[in-house]
């Protein structure tokens, strides 16, 4: 959907969701841990999902995520 290439689609895709959100107010503040830790925080499994709704196109699922960590403030009343 952001990038023709789909090996650099999921990046696409995680670049404009931080940056999206960081503007939004809605992720001041990520953990994310180091490449190879024994486990992943609530931040990484969190944008997991969201990767994986977006590569789904299950747009219920990512917009529940979304709506999950926007402020009220932030989101869109359509």
């Amino acid at each position: 959907m952001l990038s023709e290439d789909k090996s650099r689609a999921a990046e696409a895709v995680a670049t404009a969701l931080i940056r999206g959100l960081t503007g939004a107010g809605g992720l001041p503040h990520l953990r994310l841990y180091q490449p190879g830790a024994g486990e992943i925080s609530f931040d990484e499994h969190w944008l997991l999902s969201a990767l994986s709704a977006a590569t789904r196109e299950d747009t219920d699922s990512l917009t529940f995520l979304l709506a999950s960590r926007l402020p009220v403030v932030s989101q869109s009343q359509n």
